[in-house]
């Protein structure tokens, strides 16, 4: 399922060939990065590796994480929920050399304060997707590990997590851009018209390729408005360099989120998520007040969130159904 960015989450049908086609796809991207390498890497004592620290339901876990390590015979180590120390303790233990999550989870890792503990040395790329980085996070990953990366994966449930990709010289040179595609998938900014736009000029993100859902699960209606002639509408709004680099600008919909889901999407502002100061989501809460448009769910019961009481004091009610939420009278 997708996550709901713009509604209810939808029902991503995909099929075998698309799931082969990501998998195939991923380690085309890897054959590529090495092909490009100036320097000739030494033997790494360490075989590649990954520890699983995101949920299998997740695009994520299941297909990059979980069956690249299933195809390809290699190692993995499978957390029962995120937790930094544990996870340097696996990571030095089984000499884990993939790192993939999301940002928060990488900024909970080198921030830790037992974090010069361990021996985490046989890390080769750190990262993962879900959200921009900051620019400080890229950065602060470069430094802290000798042979080791930062990187960074643009995709969607409805890619089988493939897209472009950005690590290594290239993500620290670029910071803000996640990276570039590679063949078979391919990228496109369009206009409103669904015309190709030159480097440069800011538009719908499109992407094509073998990867792509077959549709929605009996969603025609969504299918159609987001699969055309084979290119997928991302809902992100971007675009791209002279050099085929990707930056993500805005979203065509933002959201307001509530505890682990979504709960509305609005037309979305002018401002860049890739340059907003980094903080960390658990620490969050609802300090300010806005008027938005009820969203009415069927079904729902008066509600209200944790964060929201807990702030202003007050019994702010949202209609969500969602089990972190306390029911009122």
């Amino acid at each position: 399922y997708t996550s709901g960015t713009t509604g209810f989450p939808k029902g991503a049908v995909s099929t075998h060939r698309a799931i082969v086609s990501a998998l195939m796809s991923f380690s085309l991207r890897q054959t590529v990065d090495g092909m490009r390498a100036t320097v000739k890497p030494e033997p790494d004592p360490f075989p590649p590796s990954f520890i699983l620290i995101v949920p299998l339901f997740h695009v994520t876990g299941c297909v990059p994480v979980m069956m690249s390590c299933f195809v390809a015979g290699l190692k993995l180590v499978i957390m029962y929920k995120w937790e930094p120390e544990r996870a340097m303790q696996l990571i030095e233990r089984e000499k884990i050399t993939n790192f993939v999550g999301v940002p928060t989870q990488s900024w909970d890792l080198v921030n830790h304060p037992a974090f010069p503990n361990y021996d985490l040395s046989s890390l080769r790329a750190i990262g993962g997707g879900g959200a921009p980085a900051p620019a400080a996070l890229v950065h602060k990953v470069a430094n802290s590990f000798k042979k080791g990366g930062p990187q960074l994966g643009y995709g969607m449930t409805e890619t089988n997590a493939f897209g472009p990709g950005n690590r290594g010289a290239d993500y620290v040179a670029r910071p803000t851009s996640t990276g570039r595609a590679v063949l078979p998938m391919r990228v496109e900014i369009r206009d409103a018209e669904r015309r190709p736009l030159p480097a440069g000029q800011t538009g719908d993100i499109w992407m094509s390729g073998p990867m792509l859902i077959r549709g929605y699960w009996n969603k025609p209606e969504a299918t159609a408005a987001t699969i055309v002639d084979g290119w997928l509408l991302s809902g992100d709004i971007g675009r791209m360099d002279d050099e085929g680099f990707l930056y993500i600008e805005d979203r065509a919909k933002d959201m307001i989120c509530v505890p682990a889901k979504t709960s509305t999407a609005l037309r979305s502002s002018t401002s860049s998520t890739s340059t907003l100061p980094f903080t960390r989501l658990p620490s969050l809460a609802c300090r300010t007040s806005a008027s938005v448009k009820r969203w009415r769910w069927p079904s729902t019961r008066r509600l209200v969130t944790p964060s929201a009481q807990q702030s202003s004091g007050s019994s702010s009610t949202a209609r969500w159904p969602h089990s972190r939420c306390r029911r009122t009278s």
